[in-house]
């Protein structure tokens, strides 16, 4: 059976630490889990696009260039 857990929170909350210790777990159990960071997706898609951006200037950057990425 598969399923979707997404995590949010405000940025410092610990998603990301969460996640990968997710990974962990699932790695010793013998766990198939697949981990999707939207931000990191967003600086990748964000560089594609000639713009170098660390993940944190994402949330300062003009709303309609954050819905461009989306």
């Amino acid at each position: 059976m598969s399923r979707v857990v997404i995590v949010t929170g405000i940025p410092g909350t610990g998603k990301t630490t969460v996640c990968n210790e997710l990974l962990k777990l699932a790695e010793q159990a013998g766990r198939k889990v697949s981990v999707i960071n939207y931000g990191t997706v967003m600086v990748e898609l964000s560089e594609k696009r000639g713009e170098s951006l660390h993940r944190d200037d994402l949330r300062k950057m003009d709303l309609s260039f954050q819905l461009e990425l989306q």
